[in-house]
């Protein structure tokens, strides 16, 4: 009767351990996910919530806008399913549980810290209630909707490498140790439905193309396609794979035209019956079948068509998310694992086209040939669905791709086995497999737990003598800063700086102040910045207890372009996020505190040698260059004078540099100022710094015409000693350095 069932039955045996162990990796992610951290998890849940709670399916529109928001006109199977799971707890508390982190880096997995979309309370522990309780229980839904993926995998190996049950257990390893599936296996996604009934849907489909599937068999299909078809709209797609199944499997078998029609119009049917009162109930509420345009109103439309640098970008994404990117697309996991699943690709394809050309004369006819083509149809049509989609709107993620990874898992192993080195050797697949299980298992601990993890709690006799401050920094009596770290001392433009701060809780605070961390360049401009509640995003201030020292660490980036040299300040403090107030700092008798903390030397990237100095000055400091932007001046006038200084070896000193207007009764124009205004200062040098610096020189009205020496040199501020000046050769020049003449005529 169900013959193919029995006998899948019989196959429980050598899956059965893979299986089970994919169970225990992916109640791991489960677990080890927070909830409502996984991509749309939050809008997945308020689907199931509304369910629940209204006992009827939501419309797309503005009541879901905040809730389900673009998932509101999804398929409902995943949805109804996950209700019954929801339905007996109390899930009134969902609103206190969504505490949204509102600098949440979601989508940018490049920036450091506030991965986390939402803000976690200790109530989330273990035992779970309410909320939390609800999301885990739809979890464990979506675990066993992915040990079925792992298992039709298999079964779908079985069929097309007959009597290479090791490669079959390989490609169901493919699938269920990729790290990325395993993630949102234990998420609350309606991807986890479409993907098991895809396996179904693909194993039946080949086992039909082998001449092994009964009348029978064609209904399940049937009723298989239509559930796909009610868990996500791209389960659409396997009516055409299926049909083309049919069809293709009547012209190998030379099948009568009723047979075909009898197949055909069975499966079409039954696939009418269980979704086409969805696609028709869309048409009456969107006005097309499928109701993507309500969710691409709500989603966001591209307004722009993708350019080919945009489109590029994203495929890259999408590739590396199909392996590991988690969290809400802003943790990246394994990136090495990137490159070699595309080596291992590109193997796999080159095995795929060698083993057509050993079976080009029977590809047609074969049924074991053709069955193979209909996975890779099947692969072809989810990629170019896929881009379609991109043009569409945004978010092409690799999870999308999910219900083309059975086929892609069957397929990378077929190709393998072609390979003439790497096919006898089973033990390279097993490698793989093993290999890919060890790094499913670790991601958790090595990614997961960490980007959620709140900063370390001491004591204050913890904190390193090294980074104690004297005077602690207050903040309006509540925070104390009792110490900082700031490494490494000397960056480039798009470097990053760490910044470490210990924080002490004064009082307990009702109210969440965001921190900031800035760097401040030349003339205070802000050339680095971190807005975040503390903790990375993880521990706002009215979560803080009394007394609690908290070791807070960020990572800022130098803008690339920021004006260098400088010696940027590192300017720390709270203000609140609505009124953009900030909170007044003070020392501990209440006097007020700048909130610079340190400092650190941002200088170019040098990438050749440093000219020979034209003249220098104490044997420390040389003058690489100079420009003057006129030889001629009108009483009134200005002029300016690029300098760049080059340091020769260390000083201990800040220097002043004079720039000086000369004539015979002495000086008429001048500029004393540091370098840089002072943001750059000579104490701060190192050997081989070019520093350039650029001085305005106003010429009064009442100069009388003549010629003039333009001069420039350094001097000690404190008792005007300027540092003597030599020439190249060695020669001693005096205590100024001669930049030419400058001739004042007054305007016809």
């Amino acid at each position: 009767m169900w013959s193919w069932a029995s006998e899948s039955l019989r196959r429980v045996r050598p899956i059965g351990p893979l299986t089970a162990a994919f169970v225990l990796v992916a109640g791991l992610y489960s677990l080890a996910t927070p909830v409502f951290e996984a991509p749309d998890e939050i809008q997945h849940f308020y689907y199931v919530k509304y369910i629940v709670e209204e006992r009827r399916l939501p419309v797309q529109g503005p009541e879901g806008w905040n809730t389900w928001a673009q998932e509101g006109n999804q398929p409902p199977l995943y949805y109804v399913l996950a209700a019954p799971l929801a339905a007996p707890v109390d899930l009134s508390d969902t609103d206190e549980v969504l505490w949204l982190n509102p600098q949440a880096n979601v989508g940018n997995p490049l920036q450091p810290g506030n991965k986390n979309r939402v803000v976690h309370r200790d109530e989330e522990r273990f035992p779970y209630r309410g909320t939390v309780l609800a999301v885990h229980l739809i979890r464990l839904l979506s675990v066993a909707l992915g040990a079925g993926t792992v298992y039709f995998t298999y079964l779908l190996a079985r069929e097309l490498l007959p009597g290479r049950r090791s490669l079959s257990l390989v490609a169901a390893a493919l699938v269920g140790f990729n790290p990325q599936f395993c993630f949102i296996s234990g998420a609350v996604s309606n991807d986890n439905l479409v993907t098991f009934l895809t396996a179904v849907s693909l194993f039946l489909s080949v086992r039909y193309l082998l001449g092994r599937l009964g009348r029978r068999g064609v209904a399940l299909w049937g009723l298989v396609l239509g559930l796909a078809a009610l868990s996500k709209v791209s389960g659409l797609l396997l009516l055409a794979v299926a049909l083309g199944a049919i069809l293709a499997a009547a012209w190998s078998r030379r099948s009568p035209l009723p047979s075909l029609l009898a197949d055909a119009g069975l499966l079409l049917g039954l696939w009418a019956l269980v979704a086409g009162w969805w696609y028709l109930r869309n048409w009456f509420l969107y006005g097309e079948p499928t109701g993507t345009s309500a969710m691409i109103a709500v989603a966001g439309e591209r307004t722009t068509p993708v350019s080919w640098p945009a489109f590029l970008h994203e495929l890259r994404g999408l590739r590396i998310s199909y392996w590991g990117v988690l969290g809400w697309f802003n943790i990246l996991a394994w990136p090495w694992l990137y490159r070699v699943a595309d080596a291992l690709g590109l193997l796999a394809l080159a095995g795929l086209l060698l083993g057509a050309w050993w079976s080009r004369r029977r590809l047609l006819n074969d049924a074991r040939p053709l069955a193979a083509l209909a996975l890779v149809a099947w692969a072809a049509l989810m990629a170019v669905s896929l881009l379609f989609w991109t043009t569409q709107t945004f978010g092409s993620q690799g999870r999308l791709l999910f219900p083309a990874s059975p086929a892609l898992a069957v397929l990378s192993v077929l190709g393998w086995s072609h390979l003439p080195v790497v096919g006898r050797r089973g033990w390279a697949f097993g490698l793989l497999a093993a290999g890919l299980a060890v790094l499913a298992v670790a991601t958790p601990f090595v990614y997961i737990r960490p980007a959620y993890a709140r900063p370390p709690i001491l004591t204050e006799a913890e904190v390193p003598p090294e980074a104690r401050i004297a005077p602690p920094l207050d903040h309006a009596e509540r925070i104390r800063l009792l110490g900082r770290e700031v490494r490494p001392s000397e960056v480039h433009p798009g470097d990053w700086v760490e910044v470490v701060l210990y924080w002490q809780c004064l009082q307990p605070m009702d109210y969440d102040y965001n921190l900031f961390i800035r760097l401040l360049g030349y003339r205070e401009e802000v050339i680095a910045q971190v807005d975040s509640y503390p903790g990375a995003g993880t521990y706002p201030t009215s979560l803080w207890q009394p007394g609690q020292v908290i070791r807070d660490r960020y990572r800022v980036q130098v803008s690339p372009i920021a004006r260098v040299p400088v010696v940027a300040k590192v300017d720390i403090g709270f203000y609140d996020r609505w009124s953009m107030a900030g909170l007044p700092s003070h020392d501990p008798q209440g006097q007020p505190m700048s909130g610079v903390i340190g400092t650190v030397k941002v200088t170019p990237n040098r990438t050749e040698p440093a000219p020979e100095p034209t003249y220098l000055l104490g044997g420390a400091i040389g003058l690489a260059q100079y420009e003057v932007s006129d030889t001629t001046l009108t009483p009134g006038g200005q002029l300016f004078v690029s300098l760049t200084w080059q340091s020769v070896r260390p000083v201990q000193e800040d220097y002043t540099v004079f720039l000086h207007l000369e004539g015979p009764k002495g000086v008429v124009a001048q500029n004393d100022r540091p370098p840089l205004s002072g943001y750059y200062p000579t104490s701060a040098w190192s050997p081989g710094d070019l520093v350039p610096d650029r001085m305005r020189l106003l010429v009064g009205a009442r100069v009388p015409e003549g010629t003039y020496r333009l001069v420039a040199g350094l001097y000690r501020l404190q008792d005007g000693a300027r540092l003597p000046v030599t020439a190249p050769d060695g020669t001693p020049v005096g205590d100024h350095i001669p930049l030419g003449e400058i001739r004042i005529v007054r305007k016809p």
